[in-house]
């Protein structure tokens, strides 16, 4: 069973240097102390096939992440091919959407799977989501809207 979660951020800045903060990937070292390294193994086009290199909780994971980016839609789709366990898949979606005022709203979508059936779905529900994945997002995307709107 799938677990959603969404984050939102106001920005001020513009669809394009918000979706270039989310695709240059090698600077997020710069702004999100968790991300030590950024390794790719693919890039061709709007697809890029890449090691994240984070540390959770203390511990540096490696994750294997494909990317393929949609300018039409102004997003960037994700799916990890190698995610930290407990989880069994991890996808979802970067989307920016203009508002009013010269100010855009970034969405983090996450889908994933927890191992162990219907534990693990009450798991990734009650703790994983809400105090790991969405905790955690909402702090990178903090550092996002500072590094975007040049506060870095």
């Amino acid at each position: 069973m799938l677990v959603k979660v969404v984050n939102k951020q106001r920005i001020n800045a513009s669809v394009e240097k918000t979706l270039e903060a989310i695709l240059d990937c090698e600077k997020w070292p710069v702004f999100i102390p968790a991300v030590k390294k950024i390794e790719f193994l693919e890039k061709e086009g709007n697809y890029a096939k890449r090691i994240l290199h984070s540390e959770i909780n203390g511990v540096l994971a490696k994750m294997v992440t494909e990317t393929n980016y949609k300018p039409a839609e102004n997003e960037v789709e994700y799916n990890q091919i190698k995610t930290p366990w407990p989880l069994v898949s991890n996808k979802g979606v970067w989307k920016v959407n203009e508002i009013s005022g010269g100010q855009v709203e970034l969405l983090l979508t996450h889908v994933f799977k927890v191992k162990y059936c219907i534990l693990g779905y009450i798991f990734g529900l009650l703790v994983i989501g809400p105090f790991f994945i969405y905790a955690h997002n909402k702090k990178d995307l903090r550092l996002y809207k500072k590094y975007i709107e040049g506060n870095v």
